[in-house]
């Protein structure tokens, strides 16, 4: 009796002034070693994710069977016996006990020994196991006293492992705080605010009340103040704003608004988001927080604005006012070309620079395109490709009559519709003349097909033109789309007819590509490739 009273007594207050495994688990193993006379012994915990046991504390043990068995399964040795059974178990002598492993029997040189379960609420979560020399050390009270105390001891050991597991996700927690960007913040009220009808009297109250709980020290960098921990809520924000910000988190659940503070002389934005954090009875105990320095991300919107509107201007310009002084300029040239006394030099140059103007027209035109792809939506029509390609190469038939302009169709004959928008016959267009106008031979062989195709899952239709012209090298295929990155020469527009194919295809969900009209080759021709969704 002596002996349990002693025991518990010592527990008690290794219990008490301990809490941390790395301490309260060495000093439980000397109160009980000492104790029951053992001459060592060692604490498990059970894994609650493998079901397996591992060592969390050894006294009196070779620091070997810490390397070879820290972790026992389920049922294996005497400890994963325990564990499995929930029963305590002793070994009197481990020469005759077959219950004992003979590897760790060599290993820690034990005769008789006896474990116990440590557990929470019916279930094992731990061992407690004594070992002595000699056989017989133990005893059957022994043993009924080591289960008692396994069951007095379990809340405590418990509690320990859930204390390091607490506090090592707290520091986790600190870390991200630390090493984040973000301020993040947390208010409570030293009580909970009743819930007001009036917001404006509710959110007064609370911050007469609310005080800084948490805080990181981007938070606290954001603003310029140190020390925040405790002081009132008010303290870190713009005198007025943190009001307007609880009434609409309040009023919404959420909240989400824009602050400016001077900092070091200078200006900085911050985006600001709120959670507010209610009592079940509807009472205002505290808010969660994060301020985004957004001043950067402001300077850049503001720039894009200021860039987007002179991009505007200048696309205005060009469209409106240059291309009425050549629609001026192109009339009074043709009706110079039509005098009967000019001189076969004037007429030249009068010649020259009616294309010249037709040119600049024609970019103009180009560019309005590419400006009408950048929009955001545009009213999608019922198109037939086999009579767009028709009703196209027939006007580029009247535009090039000096050109002779062979087809050969295959693939669909019949209707073949897509929706897309008007856009669509810009695109064909722009397709069908850059075959023609870069085509150097003196007749122009265009091959059309039209085949039903899938694309990833997608149902539409693959349109292919190919030519009899110069070709395209391989390096260049991937970048003939680009306007940037070719050498069409110095001609106004050179290179815009493409970026328009490629441009409209993609608006409209399709996709492009080229490729050599003879695999291999690539001076006999190319093959434009254009899938379209059905």
């Amino acid at each position: 009796m002596v002996k349990e009273i002693t025991l518990r007594t010592e527990l008690s207050e290794a219990v008490t002034n301990h809490i941390e495994p790395e301490v309260l688990l060495p000093s439980v193993l000397d109160i009980l070693i000492d104790g029951f006379g053992a001459d060592g012994g060692a604490i498990y915990f059970k894994d609650r994710d493998t079901d397996r046991i591992i060592v969390k504390a050894t006294k009196g043990i070779d620091p070997s069977y810490m390397k070879r068995f820290r972790v026992i399964e389920m049922g294996s040795h005497v400890t994963g016996k325990v564990a499995q059974s929930g029963k305590a178990l002793l070994v009197v002598d481990s020469r005759s006990d077959d219950r004992s492993t003979k590897d760790v029997v060599r290993m820690i040189q034990y005769r008789s020994a006896m474990a116990a379960p440590v557990t929470s609420k019916d279930e094992v979560v731990g061992i407690i196991a004594l070992i002595n020399t000699e056989p017989g050390a133990f005893s059957d009270e022994d043993l009924s006293l080591l289960d008692s105390v396994g069951s007095h001891l379990s809340p405590a050991i418990v509690n320990s492992f859930l204390y390091q597991e607490i506090a090592s996700e707290r520091q986790k927690i600190k870390d991200i705080l630390e090493g984040t960007e973000e301020g993040i913040f947390e208010a409570l009220s030293k009580k909970p605010i009743p819930y007001e009808e009036n917001v404006t009297k509710l959110v007064a109250n609370f911050l007469q009340e609310a005080r800084f709980t948490l805080l990181n020290p981007s938070f606290e960098k954001q603003i310029g103040v140190s020390d925040l921990a405790g002081r009132p809520l008010k303290d870190g924000f713009q005198e007025g704003s943190i009001e307007r910000f609880l009434r609409k988190a309040v009023r919404k659940g959420f909240m989400e608004d824009v602050e400016s503070r001077t900092i070091d002389d200078m200006v900085k934005i911050f985006e600001v988001s709120i959670v507010p954090i209610f009592h079940p009875d509807g009472s205002l105990k505290g808010i969660h927080g994060i301020r985004r320095d957004i001043t950067r991300k402001k300077e850049m919107e503001e720039s894009l604005r200021r860039a987007k509107e002179n991009t505007e201007l200048y696309l205005d310009i060009l469209l409106h006012d240059i291309s009425n002084i050549n629609t001026v300029s192109s009339g009074f040239l043709e009706l110079m070309l039509m005098r009967p006394d000019l001189t076969e030099r004037s007429m030249s140059y009068l010649k020259y620079c009616s294309e010249a103007v037709k040119r600049a027209s024609s970019l103009i035109s180009k560019v309005r395109t590419l400006s009408y792809i950048d929009m955001d939506s545009q009213e999608l029509l019922r198109f037939d490709l086999v009579s767009l390609f028709d009703n196209v190469l027939g006007s580029l038939r009247a535009e090039h009559p000096d050109k002779a302009i062979n087809v050969k169709r295959t693939g669909i004959k019949g209707r073949a519709e897509i929706n897309a928008g008007a856009l669509l016959t810009d695109m064909m267009k722009h397709l069908i003349n850059n075959a023609i106008i870069h085509n150097p031979n003196p007749e122009v062989d265009l091959f059309f097909d039209l085949k039903e195709h899938s694309i990833r899952g997608i149902d539409g239709y693959i349109m292919t033109l190919s030519d009899n012209g110069s070709g395209i090298p391989d390096i260049m295929k991937e970048n003939v789309f680009i306007r940037s990155k070719r050498q069409d020469g110095n001609l106004p527009g050179s290179g815009l007819g493409l970026s328009i194919v490629k441009g409209v295809v993609e608006k409209y969900g399709g996709e492009i590509w080229v490729e050599d009209r003879v695999k291999g080759n690539h001076s006999l021709g190319s093959s434009f490739k254009i899938f379209l969704k059905r």
